[in-house]
């Protein structure tokens, strides 16, 4: 079972990729938390976009509603580079999973952002010249440009491979 929330598509992107390497007697659900019940599967996939330093309020409940399951995580992030950073997310993203169910595995990759964000990173710019702060959120902003990519996808695969060996 795979359930993610996903705006900008990066998260559907990884998604894809569990599902593509799944057979399909494997996977009796793919797509949004809306209402799912979940006692058919074995193991559940679910994948996040970071909101704020954790996931969506939808992801929160869905989490929320687990009892007995394993458990893999997933989850993209504008910013990136940072296990440091990721490993934060997923703590937090964890408090919401009961402790009756078992986190098998996780992971987290760097995903662009939307267009409007660094509308946003130019104009604190404009007003702060030379911070070196949002020339750094700026210049996260474009290596984000080419995420998920296929080495993000590897990896992934490969996370999800040791966690279901």
């Amino acid at each position: 079972m795979i359930v993610y929330s996903s705006v900008t598509g990066n998260t559907q992107i990884i998604a894809n990729a569990i599902k593509d390497a799944l057979d399909e007697n494997h996977c009796v659900y793919y797509g949004k938390p809306d209402g799912i019940f979940s006692h058919d599967a074995e193991v559940i996939f679910v994948g996040f976009w970071v909101f704020k330093g954790s996931c969506t309020e939808e992801i929160k409940e869905y989490l929320a509603t687990l009892e007995n399951k394993k458990i893999f995580l997933f989850g993209t992030a504008g910013f990136g580079e940072s296990e440091t950073y990721f490993e934060t997310i997923l703590t937090e993203v964890k408090q919401y999973i009961a402790e009756s169910n078992a986190i098998i595995g996780s992971f987290m990759c760097q995903g662009k952002m939307p267009h409007n964000v660094l509308k946003r990173y130019q104009k604190l710019l404009d007003e702060q010249t030379a911070d070196s702060h949002i020339l750094n959120m700026i210049n996260n902003f474009e290596k984000a440009l080419s995420h998920p990519n296929l080495q993000d996808i590897e990896a992934f695969k490969a996370a999800v491979a040791s966690a279901l060996n």
